[in-house]
């Protein structure tokens, strides 16, 4: 039975459709691929039927890149259909993939899965002649647990940090979070710059991307200190049972304001936050200890559940020129989230 591929425009149809499917996160959202124009990208976004069936969805970001044009499928296609097994889902991959590549024949196609690794076997994309060019790694915390057994999952260490700024009454509030974007940015720029790490997301298309959604669902939280000195932000998009720490930033260790532990609490609030909105996931977006190896030690003592994703794939009609091709896609990799 032949595959049915159809355009989306609309963005209620397009949501809908993402919440058919466990992997579906935020990039895949109708209002990322919208903020990504600011970065010259043009979204496309394709559903797969097949018998009736919405076996598939994948939004494609189009961009050319000193006459090379693009193809790259942030967190996707999406095949992890709800209450599907995956064996089934997997049935359905090759095909979606084939119609992906008919879609996109001259263009190099990338395809950036965030599903553990082991959710889908490599030998399934290297039939759809898909080669690796990277593997990730990230970690989450599951929310439907109780709110003790989350707070006992802490490594002792990063327990008694959260202790040491309650003790000394900081307090962590909830803001809209584009009355606080300029605030956070400005700190994480400080931040990256003591530290010599790229900042991974463009202000702008954040900016853009809140300024299109419901007001309720995502949230920015800052941690204040004992006179009400901001001390720790972070950024967090809800999106179809998810939560992603997309940024934050905090002051550093020597700074006179400094408070040991405000950035775990507000962690901590954030996840209880979450949880009382009915998220499931909560994730942490990525460990990388080579980066920022503050950062990695700082997520990995929380403790949450260590996935290694399925990382970035790419396809190109001509073999020859993937080898070439996927060493100059990596280098603009970094660019590019």
């Amino acid at each position: 039975m032949p595959v049915t591929i159809n355009n989306i425009e609309a963005q209620q149809e397009w949501n809908s459709i993402c919440e058919l499917f466990d992997d579906a996160q935020f990039p895949q959202s109708f209002e990322w691929g919208e903020a990504k124009q600011i970065q010259g990208w043009e979204p496309v976004r394709l559903s797969f039927d097949k018998g009736g069936e919405c076996i598939g969805a994948a939004q494609v970001l189009i961009k050319t890149f000193f006459g090379l044009t693009i193809a790259y499928c942030p967190r996707g296609p999406l095949w992890q259909r709800r209450k599907v097994s995956l064996d089934r889902c997997l049935l359905c991959l090759p095909n979606i993939l084939k119609a992906l590549q008919d879609r996109f024949l001259k263009s190099p196609f990338l395809c950036d899965w965030h599903c553990e690794d082991q959710a889908m076997p490599d030998q399934l994309l290297v039939e759809s002649k898909f080669v690796r060019l990277r593997k990730d790694m990230t970690s989450w915390v599951a929310l439907c647990q109780n709110e003790d057994d989350i707070y006992s999952m802490f490594h002792q260490k990063w327990r008694n940090d959260l202790i040491a700024a309650k003790n000394v009454n900081v307090c962590v509030r909830n803001y809209s979070p584009l009355s606080k974007t300029e605030e956070l940015f400005q700190l994480l720029k400080e931040m990256a710059g003591r530290k010599n790490f790229r900042i991974g997301v463009d202000p702008d298309v954040v900016n853009k991307y809140l300024r299109q959604r419901d007001a309720s669902k995502d949230f920015l939280m800052v941690a204040h200190g004992p006179n009400n000195d901001p001390l720790s932000y972070a950024l967090f998009l809800s999106f179809n049972g998810f939560v992603n720490y997309l940024v934050g930033a905090s002051l550093p260790s020597g700074h006179p304001k400094f408070v040991r532990g405000a950035s775990n609490l507000l962690q901590w609030e954030a996840m209880r936050y979450a949880k009382l909105q009915g998220s499931l996931i909560y994730n942490l977006e990525g460990l990388d200890s080579k980066v920022n190896p503050g950062v990695y030690h700082f997520k990995k003592r929380m403790n949450g559940k260590i996935f290694v994703r399925k990382g970035l794939w790419m396809w190109n009609r001509n073999s020859f020129q993937t080898v070439i091709l996927g060493k100059i896609v990596e280098k603009l990799f970094a660019f590019w989230r």
